[in-house]
């Protein structure tokens, strides 16, 4: 990755003039193990129940969907992980109860109630066995966070540990150096590519708890480009600017290849076959806001079930991308606000201490030259201590009932009914004689 660039123009290039790339969220959808392809040849994931994997890569799809109307807005770029970022907050869905739970669960597009996810976590394992395919680095970590002092539930902490394979390491988030700790954590799981992605006073010594998942990807194109046939070519990019792009041209014999309605659909695979990347080209220059309109899960599948084998000439620009986002406002807007809000989040999966989601923020970065691809991104997930439920007022200031009794026995000793506190002794009322 970051190889210099060669001025030597192509050899041949048949292919018409770029226009825009789909936005790239699409790279997200770059690994076929991610859950948006069928695996090929005996891949590790080959005992996976077709239904498990097509449920998992629905609900992701249309989580990403979801999440990229709403991040996209006044936007360029961007790049995301929804794997990852749904991932993280499925650990915090573990334990999550009632309408936290239920809300959590609509918007994840969760298969089950708390506390496990099936399939997410059968495509979280079927990840790990992939990570060791030719030449490839895919590799996978979540870790829990936890506050000096603060008790968590056994049957939690084994969920985590066991189904995310995320182990609790306490920590003290009064001090300020507890930040670093778990941004120089994150920048070791994503191969120094995501850094300080939790900000310095982000943490307080009222935070209990901060969940964290990490992926970091590297793999080479199958059919590599050459850099001699890489050159500077105009790029139609929105706002009718043509800035200058090198792109990279090739003629690939093992893509994947589809056109329907207008938007032309490639995969092209990487070493080893377990993953690949998706490119959604629009025919029309200024096609993306129309095709992002119509973006939808079955739209996805009808184009991986379009995809036939064939030779494709490409072009395809060198790209960098890197965004960090603070998803609170947008994950609210989606449906799950009772798990921000203080005074009626239930978490009581988690911990006999009342909390709520806090913060989450997640950051991305995905680069793409000649040789293939190094992806890595990470979610936080911070949380703060919920308020106490509301103490309940009892005002009698209007007519009422009232009882003295004997609770072991039962036994009503007295009982009676106030309308007038003045009529039987005025002298109990200010004012009366």
């Amino acid at each position: 990755m970051r190889r210099r660039h060669s001025s030597h123009p192509p050899e041949t290039s048949q292919a018409e003039p770029p226009k825009r790339l789909a936005r790239l969220w699409l790279v997200t959808l770059l690994v076929s193990a991610l859950g948006c392809g069928a695996t090929t040849g005996n891949g590790a994931g080959a005992h996976l129940p077709a239904a498990v994997t097509t449920q998992n890569a629905r609900a992701d799809t249309a989580f990403a969907l979801d999440v990229l109307r709403r991040v996209s807005a006044g936007q360029t770029n961007v790049c995301l992980s929804p794997f990852n970022l749904r991932l993280t907050l499925l650990m915090a869905h573990g334990g999550a109860r009632g309408d936290t739970a239920r809300e959590m669960a609509a918007v994840l597009r969760a298969a089950d109630q708390p506390p496990l996810d099936r399939p997410a976590v059968a495509a979280l394992r079927r990840l790990r066995q992939a990570s060791a395919a030719d030449g490839q680095v895919l590799a996978l970590a979540n870790r829990l966070w936890g506050m000096h002092g603060v008790a968590f539930h056994d049957d939690f902490l084994a969920l985590q540990r066991d189904a995310y394979g995320a182990p609790l390491e306490r920590i003290d988030f009064g001090d300020a150096a507890a930040v670093g700790v778990i941004n120089g954590w994150i920048a070791e799981q994503t191969g120094g590519l995501i850094r300080d992605l939790l900000k310095p006073g982000s943490l307080s010594p009222s935070t209990p708890l901060v969940l964290t998942g990490a992926v970091y990807f590297k793999a080479l194109w199958a059919e590599p480009f050459s850099m001699q046939q890489t050159v500077a070519t105009p790029f139609f990019a929105s706002g009718g600017r043509r800035p200058m792009v090198h792109m990279m041209s090739n003629t690939v014999s093992g893509a994947r290849y589809a056109e329907l309605d207008g938007v032309q659909v490639l995969e092209l695979p990487y070493r080893g076959g377990e993953t690949s990347m998706v490119i959604a080209l629009p025919r029309a220059p200024d096609g993306l806001a129309a095709l992002e309109a119509r973006m939808t899960p079955a739209l996805v599948e009808q184009w991986q079930q379009a995809l036939r084998a064939q030779e494709v000439s490409v072009m395809l620009p060198r790209f960098r991308l890197d965004s960090r986002f603070s998803l609170a406002d947008a994950l609210q807007a989606m449906g799950m606000a009772t798990a921000f809000d203080p005074a009626r989040a239930d978490f009581s999966g988690m911990s006999v201490d009342r909390m709520f989601i806090a913060q989450v923020v997640h950051g991305a970065f995905v680069e793409v030259d000649e040789s293939g691809t190094e992806a890595a991104a990470a979610t936080a997930v911070v949380a703060g201590y919920g308020m106490p439920p509301p103490i309940p007022t009892v005002h009698a200031t209007h007519p009422f009932l009232f009882f003295i009794r004997h609770p072991p026995t039962g036994a009503i000793l007295f009982m009676g009914r106030i309308t007038d506190p003045c009529a039987d002794d005025p002298t109990v009322c200010p004012n009366q004689t």
